[in-house]
C-alpha cells in the first residue's frame, strides 16, 4: 500500500498508532506505580507487625526482670530482718531456701 503524500493525511493515519502506544505506555506506568505502592504498603505492614512483636517481647522480658528484681529485693529484706532478729545469715537463707 502506498503512503499518501500529504503531511496532514500521514499525521491522521499515524495518530491511532501514537494514541494506542501512549495508552499502552500509560497503562504500563499505572501498573508499575500500583505495584510499587503495594510493595510499600506490604513493607510498612510487615514493619508494623515486627515492631509489635518486638514490643511485646520487650514487655514480657521487662515483666520477667521486674519480677526477678522485686523477688530478689524482697528476699534480701527478709534476710536482713531475720538477721536483725538474731539469726545468722546462713540460717535465714536456709529457711528461705536460698
Amino acid at each position: 500500500m502506498s503512503q499518501p503524500a500529504d503531511q496532514p493525511v500521514q499525521q491522521a493515519l499515524e495518530f491511532p498508532k501514537d494514541v494506542s502506544a501512549d495508552y499502552e505506555t500509560e497503562r504500563k506506568a499505572f501498573v508499575r506505580e500500583r505495584a510499587l505502592r503495594d510493595e510499600i504498603s506490604q513493607l510498612a505492614s510487615a514493619r508494623r507487625a515486627g515492631f509489635q512483636e518486638g514490643l511485646e517481647k520487650a514487655r514480657q522480658e521487662a515483666r520477667q526482670k521486674g519480677f526477678q528484681i522485686g523477688f530478689q529485693e524482697s528476699m534480701q529484706k527478709a534476710i536482713t530482718k531475720m538477721v536483725q532478729s538474731g539469726m545468722t545469715e546462713a540460717q535465714a537463707r536456709a529457711i528461705l531456701g536460698l
